[in-house]
C-alpha cells in the first residue's frame, strides 16, 4: 500500500523542481511563466494539506493537532513571502528569494521527518487509502 509521507515526499520533489528552473531561467517570459507555475503547485499542496490532510487528522492526537497549527503558521508565512516577491517584481525590484527557500526547506524537512511519518503511523488502511485518495484528486 501507497502511504502518505511517500506521496508528499513526491510532490515536494515537483514543487523544488519547478522552482529550481524558474531561479536558473533567464528568458523573461520563461521565467514569469515557471514562477506560476511554481506558485500553483505551492497553493495546490497547501489546499491538500490544508482541506485535506489537515482536517482529516485533526481527530487523531493532540500532538498532530499541534503539528497542524504550526503547519499552517508556515503556509502563512510561505503565502506572505509570495505576495512580497511578486509585489517587488511588479515594482522592478529583483526579489530575493532566500528567506522563501529557507522556510520551504524547514517546512518540507519536519513534514517528511516528522508529520508524514506520524500520519502513516496513526492511520489504519483505509484511513490512509480515504486520505491517499483525496490527495490524489488534487495533485496528481
Amino acid at each position: 500500500m501507497e502511504n502518505i509521507t511517500f506521496l508528499m515526499i513526491s510532490e515536494h520533489k515537483k514543487i523544488k523542481e519547478i522552482f529550481n528552473k524558474f531561479e536558473k531561467e533567464e528568458n523573461s517570459e520563461k521565467r514569469e511563466e515557471l514562477y506560476n507555475n511554481f506558485k500553483w503547485a505551492i497553493e495546490k499542496h497547501i489546499f491538500v494539506e490544508e482541506k485535506a490532510i489537515f482536517t482529516f487528522s485533526q481527530n487523531i492526537s493532540g500532538r498532530i493537532v499541534s503539528d497542524v497549527f504550526r503547519l499552517m503558521d508556515e503556509h502563512g508565512e510561505i503565502l506572505n513571502l509570495i505576495k512580497e516577491i511578486e509585489y517587488e517584481s511588479d515594482k522592478d525590484i529583483e526579489p530575493v528569494f532566500s528567506e522563501l527557500k529557507e522556510i520551504l526547506k524547514n517546512h518540507e524537512k519536519f513534514e517528511e521527518e516528522t508529520f508524514y511519518p506520524g500520519l502513516d503511523k496513526m492511520l489504519n488502511n483505509q484511513q490512509k487509502a480515504e486520505l491517499i485518495e483525496r490527495i490524489k484528486e488534487v495533485v496528481h
